[in-house]
């Protein structure tokens, strides 16, 4: 039987990463940098290609005897039946490869090495290396306009409403998703979820945020990656792309509020399952 090639989807499944150690698929390039051009260097050190393989040490994962995990970078996954009628899994690890200036720029649909490239022990940018690695690359912080930089900050300040709310069940449940210690006092439970949101905010609301904060980051990240915008001349909200009516608001009322209403209504339905689609 000819091989059947598996989704990217399914390679991103099948990492074995625990919770406290996924990595969220990126939307834009990523550039990752060997450790010679940090801080001003432009030498490339003896360094440029990495077997796409090792061995991390992974606390998340509940089995103590699992923790030691085998990092991969898998460039295409297949499955077969052999004669016995079994299912034989095949993967094709690539190697990490820097080209003559000592970059690598990872495209969005490269998730595999992405992962491979943040989670090894020899990135230097890894907040869960093993330190006693040397580490030969790091991964350069993309170039943010400050209104990315405001809304990032405004996120992280709705998280913290969040946590501040939440009750200790509520906490230790949070806790408990991302890989902390949930038996701990509330404040250090408090200050494990706030180090988690300032990671990444956007997930961190999607994961733990209530149905009202979830929707306002759907409005907030639609409007910002203009798949929606308002018709200030008709008191409109419309798709950007086909100009076709969301919804109508009062010119007396805060556009956003009566975005929010309408997609939390009966009427709003079919609108929210399409930007929750999209964006």
């Amino acid at each position: 039987m000819a091989d059947e090639t598996i989704s990217t989807k399914d390679i991103r499944d099948s990492m074995g990463l625990s919770k406290k150690l996924q990595v969220i698929p990126s939307k834009t390039n990523t550039i990752f940098k060997l450790m010679s051009k940090k801080n001003g260097g432009t030498n490339r050190v003896p360094w440029s290609s990495f077997e796409g393989k090792e061995v991390i040490y992974d606390e998340g994962q509940e089995d103590p005897w699992k923790r030691d995990v085998t990092l991969r970078y898998v460039k295409s996954r297949s499955s077969r039946v052999n004669e016995k009628g079994e299912t034989i899994i095949q993967e094709d690890l690539g190697t990490i490869d820097f080209d003559s200036s000592g970059v690598l720029i990872v495209k969005p649909s490269e998730y595999s090495k992405l992962v491979y490239l943040r989670r090894s022990n020899s990135n230097d940018s890894n907040p869960f290396r093993d330190k006693g690695v040397v580490a030969k690359w790091y991964e350069e912080e993309p170039g943010k306009s400050k209104t990315e930089l405001l809304n990032k900050e405004i996120r992280i300040s709705d998280c913290s409403k969040i946590i501040a709310g939440m009750s200790p069940k509520e906490l230790q449940v949070g806790c408990k998703k991302f890989g902390y210690d949930y038996n701990a006092d509330i404040d250090d439970m408090k200050y494990s979820l706030i180090l988690q949101a300032k990671k990444d905010p956007d997930f961190f609301i999607n994961e733990v945020g209530s149905r009202d904060d979830k929707t306002n980051l759907l409005i907030e990240n639609a409007i910002s990656q203009q798949f929606i915008e308002m018709d200030l001349t008709n008191n409109q909200w419309i798709w950007s792309e086909d100009k076709e009516l969301i919804t109508t608001f009062a010119p007396d009322k805060i556009e956003k509020d009566s975005l929010f209403d309408f997609l939390t209504s009966m009427k709003g339905k079919e609108a929210l399952n399409k930007l929750k689609k999209i964006v």
